[in-house]
């Protein structure tokens, strides 16, 4: 019995540097009580976001970004957060009325799995955009810079509200790029969420530390040896 105690100890010196963790987290940006972007009516860049419900997630920062060469080259512009329907850049939605606008999410240097990403509100009437708008949608994971995350894009056809499963290969990235689709019109539409998976670090909270495991770990090895003799 004493072996076999020396035996558990040694295993559980391991066990304490805990396993890694991972979780599925939902951000949402439509400002109501309990989400994590309150910024509404204000037009910032650089919105960092975090849910204190989202326990051991990553900070998102949000920029908002437009090109005029078809991602030859980008320059920022504000974030705007739109009451209930979500993020916007400039003036109102993310759209192509004279030049073509994108919302990036930064998750910290954290590299993260985005399963999806719902829209709040497309804008049908024309009030920003010019004319009736649809929503279709480019969108990249990976690790920038900007124009890279632009050209390695994929677009998503659609033309409502609604939650829309992107990266189907499950590919790691410190960036989420979520915009307009290239050579398309009359698109005007604001993001109210995402969703991803992030797996956090094995901690290290509470372990031993060297020495004492490889002691414990000689221990454990003599009472294997001694439990083997005894059989």
């Amino acid at each position: 019995m004493k072996h076999t105690k020396m035996l558990t100890a040694a295993l559980a010196a391991f066990s304490l540097a805990g396993a890694a963790n991972a979780a599925t987290f939902t951000y949402q940006f439509h400002g109501a009580s309990g989400n994590v972007a309150t910024a509404s009516p204000t037009s910032i860049n650089g919105l960092a976001v975090n849910n204190p419900a989202n326990v051991g997630a990553p900070t998102v920062t949000v920029t908002g970004w437009y090109t005029e060469n078809n991602g030859g080259s980008f320059s920022s512009r504000d974030v705007r957060q739109n009451g209930t329907n979500g993020l916007g850049v400039g003036s109102h939605t993310v759209d192509n009325n004279g030049d073509l606008e994108y919302l990036l999410f930064y998750f910290g240097g954290a590299s993260v799995d985005v399963n999806s990403f719902t829209i709040g509100f497309v804008d049908h009437t024309g009030w920003y955009v010019g004319s009736a708008s649809n929503a279709d949608y480019r969108w990249s994971v990976g690790n920038g810079p900007l124009t890279t995350l632009y050209s390695t894009g994929s677009n998503v056809n659609n033309d409502a509200t609604g939650t829309f499963s992107v990266n189907g290969a499950n590919a790691l990235g410190t960036y989420f790029m979520i915009g307009v689709k290239p050579g398309d019109t009359n698109d005007g539409f604001k993001v109210s969420a995402i969703n991803f998976n992030y797996t956090t670090p094995p901690s290290t909270q509470g372990a031993p530390d060297s020495g004492s495991t490889v002691a414990l770990l000689g221990l454990g090895l003599l009472a294997l040896a001694a439990l083997k003799r005894r059989a």
